[in-house]
């Protein structure tokens, strides 16, 4: 497997990484490919550390991470983390445009485990074009309506696919993409997995309730597959992400390989995959 980071450096801090290259001042930031293990991240991250530490800003504002695996990884993985590509985003997110949620019951310290009360509705003008599986940025995951037809079709477990409506001058009115909901035993999210605050950052800041373990995964999953088995679509107990205006904490899904080929089959667009490691009550990793 390989890893390939993604960096959007601030434009004032090329120079200090890359002496050969000379600042933009029409820029804001460009973008940086390294792959791990690059002594430049190394440079970058030392940098990102002391500027953080003193000021409170970084030397980046946004990073992706991606991993390229052979065939043989990808044949002889059972599970995969069902990752939404960038592009997939999009926002107004479902509080803006209707969506009730129930706060009752979620953390106190982390504000993870709202409720979402009633239907999903969104504005789908929003939802990026020639994609059949996208995300809100708060993590509401929709499906387009030729995905949730396959997905029933060939008896795909552990998800709930719910209509999601639009409330527009006419009323409400169903929009033909479905809501994708947890129904399966969850797992627990175990080390080695790797989640903090920000790409470079050491020290753990998770929920000291157990429920949010940080704002950004930064390794692949590593699980507890449930005890009652498992299920084509499976959810962490546990939640990644922040609390902050509409923003919500999300629940991670892992899926099996028969989801996956059938996604891969039908040519479905909007994800990518990444290879998860579960450990059975055995304590053997598969």
């Amino acid at each position: 497997m390989k890893e390939i980071i993604k960096l959007s450096i601030l434009e004032e801090y090329i120079p200090l990484i890359f002496p050969e290259m000379k600042e933009d001042s029409g820029r804001f930031a460009r973008q940086i490919s390294l792959e791990r293990g690059d002594p430049i991240l190394d440079k970058i991250a030392r940098m990102d550390r002391q500027i953080h530490n003193r000021t409170g800003a970084r030397v980046f504002y946004g990073f992706d991470i991606i991993r390229e695996y052979s065939s043989d990884e990808l044949g002889n993985a059972s599970y995969f983390y069902l990752k939404i590509k960038p592009s997939s985003y999009f926002d107004p997110v479902g509080e803006e445009c209707g969506t009730h949620y129930e706060d009752l019951l979620a953390c106190n310290e982390c504000g993870a485990g709202g409720q979402q009360v009633g239907p999903l509705y969104l504005k789908t003008k929003f939802i990026p074009k020639r994609t059949d599986i996208a995300a809100t940025i708060a993590g509401e995951i929709v499906v387009s309506g030729r995905l949730a037809d396959l997905m029933q079709k060939h008896a795909i477990s552990g998800v709930v696919l719910a209509p999601v409506f639009e409330i527009g001058r006419g009323g409400v009115t169903e929009t033909g993409w479905y809501q994708w909901l947890p129904s399966s035993p969850f797992f627990d999210i175990v080390a080695p997995t790797m989640i903090r605050e920000s790409l470079f950052d050491e020290e753990v800041t998770s929920c000291p309730c157990g429920d949010t373990l940080g704002s950004n995964l930064l390794s692949e999953i590593f699980l507890i597959r449930p005890l009652q088995g498992g299920a084509d679509v499976m959810w962490s107990r546990q939640y990644i992400g922040r609390r902050i205006g509409f923003l919500r904490p999300r629940q991670v899904a892992v899926v099996g390989k028969k989801l996956i080929n059938l996604m891969s089959t039908f040519e479905v667009k909007g994800f990518d995959v990444e290879v998860a490691h579960a450990k059975s009550s055995d304590g053997l990793w598969s």
